[in-house]
């Protein structure tokens, strides 16, 4: 079971229970899985958003060579 399938399943566990407190975390938690994968989706993404270069395509994005 990969992370998001986990987060997902814990979502639907979270709406049937009616616990609003961990269904905000939830969410939040895959509000920011999405934004993340789309940021590194995008062809000229940037590693830090204060930065002026723009990565290359097909470069890793953890940065380790």
């Amino acid at each position: 079971m990969t992370l998001e399938e986990k987060i997902n399943k814990d979502l639907v566990t979270a709406m049937k229970a009616k616990d609003e407190v961990t269904l905000r975390g939830i969410r939040a938690i895959k509000s920011l899985i999405q934004l993340a994968k789309t940021r590194w989706d995008r062809p000229n993404h940037r590693r830090d958003p204060g930065s002026t270069n723009a990565s290359k395509i097909g470069e890793d994005p953890s940065g380790i060579a």
